[in-house]
């Protein structure tokens, strides 16, 4: 019979208070597990106690890994992560592997900032969509976010632990929107223009064909000749049948100087 195909490496990842070894396997059932074995010691000399070197950070792997052929691994439903260790993956996952754009990485960890002050400590497995839906409550009790800011605040939370089930094998996401009901948003109410502003707009063109309607004033530059009204003193009905302008005049100046006929038109 082949033996389960169970693989897994080791790692190390800095953090804020000091780099720590990580593994990451396999199980039998196709499940991904990453979890933090321990603290690095990476000076010379014996560890103090609960340190890992690379390879006793191995050793350790090693031991899980026997474990697991053998489906004796007690914590097979257990990642030894907390929700603080997912959503750092999740930040530097969007960040160096998605490349989404700073301005929006630099808002997630605005957001996962305030959400480790509420679940940072606690065991991934152990958050709960109980836990989430009282947290959404506790934002809009509060009164001061929006309610879109806090659908991106669940938003967030689904990211985490949707990269958490495929890199943790955590079984299930506590912030799936089937289980946490996202707020109402209107999204259409800011993003678009209201039909009494799009009809009181005018177009430059528009402004300049009612400007010279009302005045009968042409916008181009006089023909210079004496027997143009506007050179020489007139009327718009004279300037209309003799100026060569008149291309530019009004709807209604044109079709004057149409009638008239070009023969009338200065030269």
């Amino acid at each position: 019979m082949t033996a389960p195909n169970v693989t897994g490496h080791v790692y190390l990842v800095e953090r804020k208070h000091g780099a720590k070894w990580y593994a990451k396997y396999r199980l039998p059932d196709g499940r991904q597990v990453q979890k933090m074995l321990g603290p690095a010691w990476t000076d010379k000399g014996r560890p103090p106690a609960g340190y890992l070197t690379e390879r006793t950070a191995k050793e350790a792997l090693a031991a899980i890994l026997t474990d697991a052929r053998r489906g004796a691994l007690a914590s097979a439903g257990k990642t030894g992560a907390t929700f603080a260790d997912a959503s750092a993956e999740y930040l530097r996952y969007v960040a160096q592997v998605k490349k989404i754009d700073t301005a929006t990485v630099r808002d997630y960890r605005g957001v996962v900032k305030r959400l480790d002050a509420e679940f940072g400590d606690a065991p991934l497995e152990a958050v709960t969509p109980d836990m989430i839906d009282a947290y959404k409550e506790g934002l809009i009790a509060h009164g001061k976010l929006s309610n879109r800011v806090i659908v991106r605040h669940l938003t967030v939370l689904h990211g985490i632990f949707k990269r958490a089930k495929r890199v943790r094998g955590i079984a299930r996401n506590p912030a799936s929107a089937d289980l946490v009901e996202r707020p109402r948003v209107d999204y259409s109410a800011s993003s678009t223009p209201s039909t009494a502003g799009r009809s009181s707009y005018s177009s430059p063109s528009l402004t300049t064909r009612r400007t010279r309607r009302s005045t009968g004033w042409p916008l181009s530059p006089a023909c210079g000749r004496a027997s143009c009204w506007r050179c020489a003193g007139g009327t718009p009905t004279s300037w209309a049948a003799s100026c060569t302008s008149a291309r530019t005049t009004p709807t209604a100046a044109r079709r004057s100087t149409r009638r008239a006929g070009r023969s009338a038109a200065c030269r």
